[in-house]
């Protein structure tokens, strides 16, 4: 935990300097506290959940135990490309560090607000290591490119939504702010081609979201930090309202109707942070009043605290795991800050 402390506080510590050197919409304030963060996420060993479940399944590429249907097809594919550079597990986890820091700086030149979208999407999605969330912050950060490039009036780049698709299926959700009369066809099409070939994919992790969904009906989880972030959005809802299109209240509708659902169906959890991150882009693309900006600041505050007690829980977890099941540390016998096995042994 205190390795933790430390490196949330030099990262906000240089992108504070960074904002008050470069001014906090240059991207030149941002480049130290990202490629520090990039560093500290890919070179982790195997801090973090599904670390060591991600590692298991890059090494079970080419043999008898490797599951073609347990990514996506965009995801798969990247996975082999990098099995064939380095077939070394610690270089995988930090390609991916790598690629996501990638598409923050190619998204950070679209937004306005760069430094307080740094620190929310290190707050949010980054700093927790879930490797699960990692990877469906790649599929956002995907389409999240073409809808900044939509806010702003430019070319949207769809194929980037088609990539977001093929990487993390839920994002498939975004078409209803994005879709165009135009460009109807060319999805359909897609689409036809798509479930004509590998939709036996789609449909397998489908049949599991359904499956954990009706296994966790009417398991009521009240949560406070739920209804807190949902607070803080509607506040910079109401606040920018004259300026918010209907599209953006049409998908903060659906954001409330599904932070709401996901206390009975906890899936439908990472459609709620997949919507909540579209309306979020409205706030950072351009520049925000002193107020939105203030919420936006007790919002990555809040992600903060969030994030200790997501780690804390984690740390007690494996800890529990060790005690009770003594051949778990050797498992675990890589789970420190610096590798046990660095990329060159």
């Amino acid at each position: 935990m205190a390795v933790y402390i430390s490196f949330f506080f030099i990262v906000f510590l240089l992108t504070f300097l960074g904002g008050q050197f470069f001014g906090r919409n240059n991207i030149k304030a941002i480049i130290v506290p990202l490629i520090l963060t990039i560093l500290f996420a890919g070179l982790r060993g195997n801090i973090g959940t599904d670390t060591f479940a991600y590692k298991s399944y890059f090494n079970s590429i080419g043999t008898d135990d490797f599951n073609f249907l347990t990514f996506e097809p965009f995801f798969l594919f990247y996975t082999f490309i990098i099995k064939l550079i380095w077939a070394n597990d610690q270089f995988y986890i930090f390609i991916i560090s790598l690629t996501t820091g990638a598409l923050i700086y190619y998204n950070l030149k679209l937004i306005e607000e760069k430094t307080l979208f740094f620190l929310f999407y290190f707050t949010f999605y980054f700093i927790m290591f879930n490797m699960n969330l990692m990877r469906f912050g790649i599929g956002m950060l995907l389409i999240s490119f073409p809808y900044l490039r939509h806010l702003r009036g430019e070319k949207s780049k769809n194929g980037f939504f088609l990539l977001g698709f093929l990487t993390h299926f839920s994002t498939l959700f975004t078409l209803i702010a994005v879709i165009q009369k135009k460009n109807f066809l060319r999805i359909l099409l897609f689409f036809g081609i798509f479930f004509f070939l590998i939709g036996n994919i789609f449909f397998s992790k489908v049949k599991t979201y359904m499956l954990i969904a009706f296994l966790t009906m009417g398991q009521f989880h009240f949560d406070f930090g739920l209804i807190f972030e949902m607070g803080i959005l509607s506040l910079m809802v109401w606040i920018n309202r004259k300026e918010i299109k209907r599209r953006t209240i049409f998908l903060f509708v659906i954001y409330v109707l599904l932070r709401n659902f996901a206390f009975f169906f906890d899936m439908l959890q990472r459609f709620a942070y997949l919507t909540g991150f579209l309306i979020y882009l409205n706030f950072f693309y351009k520049r925000q009043s002193l107020y939105t900006r203030l919420l936006i600041i007790l919002l990555i505050l809040f992600n903060l605290y969030r994030s200790f007690i997501f780690i804390g829980n984690s740390d007690k977890s494996i800890e529990t795991l060790i005690a009770n099941f003594p051949g778990f540390s050797s498992l675990y016998s890589q789970t420190r800050w610096l590798p046990f096995k660095f990329f060159w042994q």
